[in-house]
C-alpha cells in the first residue's frame, strides 16, 4: 500500500511539473513575439525622434524576454541610440551585454 501511495504522488508530481513546464514554454513564445513587437515599435519611435519612449521600450524588450534574437536587437538599438547621444560608455556596455548574455544569438547578426 505504501508503494502505491508513493507511485501516485510521483505521477501527480510529474503531471504538475509537466503542466508548469508547458505554461513556461508557452509564455516564452508569447514573450518573444511581444519583445519583437516592442523592438519594431521602438524603431518607429526612433524614426519620429521620440528617443526616450523608444529607449524605454528597448530596455523592456532587452530585460523581459528569453528570446535571444529580440534581446540582441533591442541591445543593439540601445547601443546605437546611446552612441548617437554621445554616450560611448553606455553604447559599449549594451554591446558587451549582448555579447556576454546572448553569445549564440550574435552568430546570426
Amino acid at each position: 500500500m505504501g508503494r502505491f501511495i508513493v507511485a501516485i504522488l510521483v505521477v501527480v508530481g510529474l503531471a504538475y511539473l509537466g503542466i508548469r513546464g508547458y505554461g513556461w514554454f508557452k509564455q516564452g513564445g508569447e514573450g518573444a513575439a511581444q519583445a519583437g513587437g516592442w523592438v519594431e515599435e521602438a524603431r518607429a519611435l526612433r524614426s519620429e525622434g521620440k528617443t526616450a519612449e523608444a529607449t524605454a521600450l528597448l530596455e523592456k524588450a532587452a530585460n523581459q524576454t528569453k528570446d535571444g534574437a529580440a534581446a540582441v536587437n533591442a541591445l543593439m538599438l540601445l547601443a546605437e541610440t546611446a552612441q548617437e547621444s554621445g554616450d560611448t560608455e553606455a553604447a559599449l556596455a549594451f554591446l558587451k551585454r549582448a555579447k556576454d548574455d546572448f553569445p549564440l544569438s550574435l552568430i546570426h547578426i
